[in-house]
């Protein structure tokens, strides 16, 4: 068993779920980060501008959950 649909790449794969939420959403004026999380699409390693961005996001959000903690 897996996580896939049958013949149905746009919505098994979730890059390319990704980009047709995000055409959608654009077409109709919405934010698609208010329906799905924060999403870094990281094609390169970690050198990728993408993986930076991830790993200043994650720090940050890393510190503001210890400050939650308290």
């Amino acid at each position: 068993m897996h996580n896939h649909l049958t013949h149905n790449f746009h919505l098994g794969n979730k890059k390319a779920l990704f980009y047709n939420l995000k055409e959608y959403y654009e077409l109709s004026a919405g934010n698609l980060f208010n329906t799905i999380p924060l999403t870094f699409h990281i094609k390169t390693g970690m050198n990728d501008p993408q993986y930076k961005r991830f790993v200043a996001y994650y720090k940050k959000r890393q510190t503001f959950m210890k400050k939650q903690e308290k």
